[in-house]
């Protein structure tokens, strides 16, 4: 390399120093100010009358409050982006207050994780967390047992894919001995007792999927409405039925569906859980049927 060249390496250097520096500098002056910079993944609804960042999993519901309030105007479902933030509120969503937004690159809603649509879908914010126009329907049959425990979970609805008597009882034994509310089962429980009809000729043909649902009232009843093939999975789809007046205690359901004999996935990854709040009739609501302890 000759002297008059060698000087390049040490200025593209010197400018990268530079710009760790000067970045190391805006976050410090951020946090003085009490705000953050946060990255993950923008998503907005048809109506654009909401906007979310995706950290993870997480969903976090975004307030523009850039001088313009044209922050997110640029913006698709799936583009990577880096916002400046206030205090984030500990609500569901959690939600905060944006002061700039800077896209990092193109994405698309294939970029967002199933879990996190699932969520805006059960949230009311789109319709399908998942397009099953072109899935095919399964036959399945389903029962509803109202459990007092459930395991320490902390995303509902939590999805096993049991293969064999043993993982069934197993899940039993850890859910068995599981605390909410001062509350644990017993041995005589139903759910046992609805476990203890499945054997080794029921596992040697179909899979068993225990579908765990969180409410914040014991007067709610559930549905299966479709079990679907999908190009990713299975996609279950759970109506919630409320009634008029609802009872203000936890309840915790195991819903356990049995997909037609072949059915199979690799993981409960590979299944997508879609939960809708439906308003029921008297008649609807009294008529359906349940198994409670």
């Amino acid at each position: 390399m000759t002297r008059k060249y060698r000087w390049i390496p040490l200025s593209i250097l010197g400018c990268i120093i530079a710009l760790l520096l000067a970045v190391s500098a805006m976050f410090a002056l951020l946090r003085l100010s009490g705000h953050t910079v946060t990255t993950g993944r923008y998503f907005t609804n048809d109506e654009r009358t909401v906007h979310f960042l995706i950290d993870g999993t997480t969903l976090i519901a975004l307030s523009d409050t850039g001088n313009q309030q044209a922050l997110f105007q640029s913006l698709t479902n799936g583009d990577p982006i880096a916002v400046v933030h206030g205090a984030v509120e500990e609500s569901y969503p959690a939600q905060t207050d944006a002061y700039h937004c800077l896209r990092l690159g193109h994405g698309s809603e294939e970029d967002i994780p199933l879990e996190v649509l699932n969520s805006l879908c059960s949230l009311g914010y789109i319709e399908e967390a998942v397009d099953i126009s072109s899935a095919k329907p399964l036959s399945f049959n389903a029962q509803y047992i109202h459990s007092h425990t459930a395991l320490n979970e902390t995303d509902y609805p939590t999805v096993r894919v049991i293969r064999s008597v043993s993982e069934l009882l197993t899940y039993y034994d850890a859910v068995r001995t599981t605390e909410n509310n001062g509350l644990t089962m017993d041995h005589s429980t139903p759910l046992l007792e609805a476990f203890n009809a499945y054997d080794d000729a029921y596992f040697e043909y179909h899979i068993l999927l225990l579908v765990l649902l969180q409410n914040g009232s014991g007067s709610i009843r559930h549905k299966v409405t479709g079990v679907y093939q999908h190009k990713d999975g299975l996609v279950v789809k759970i109506n919630a039925l409320a009634p008029e007046v609802l009872t203000w205690d936890m309840a915790w359901w195991h819903v356990l569906i049995e997909p037609e004999a072949g059915i199979d996935v690799p993981d409960a990854e590979h299944v997508s859980v879609i939960t809708r709040a439906v308003p029921s009739t008297v008649t609807e609501y009294c008529c359906y049927p349940t198994r409670a302890e």
